[in-house]
């Protein structure tokens, strides 16, 4: 089971090596954080289920490394998989796969992905 936290578009949360099953602890970081809603502790078809009801609001992204986050994965907008410990199917669904555990990267993988938009290999 995971969490899904909302971040509204032009805000940021600098979470770094957080691993939450608790939704109390989640809830406090999201509070801190200054972030209005999340859900915890969803099995794969509830991540499924929150990201088509936000993907009707606008684009989605989803970070997973895990059998149960291919799902979610496939439904976002853009899936990213943390590779370095992410499963295979996780890796495989994903749309990118960062080679790293760090969600530090992130930010630098999309300020990558913004400069080369009109770069197509």
């Amino acid at each position: 089971m995971g969490a899904i936290v909302i971040v509204r578009p032009g805000e940021s949360i600098p979470l770094d090596g957080v691993i939450v099953e608790n939704p109390s602890a989640i809830a406090a970081i999201v509070q801190q954080a200054g972030v209005d809603e999340f859900h915890a502790k969803l099995l794969p078809e509830d991540k499924v289920r929150v990201l088509k009801s936000l993907k009707s609001i606008g684009p989605v992204a989803m970070v997973g490394d895990g059998v149960n986050d291919a799902p979610a994965l496939a439904t976002a907008t853009i899936g990213s998989a943390m590779g370095a410990a992410g499963k295979d199917v996780a890796m495989e669904t994903a749309d990118v796969v960062l080679m790293s555990d760090s969600l530090r990267h992130i930010p630098f993988a999309i300020s990558i992905s913004r400069r080369h938009a009109g770069t197509v290999i």
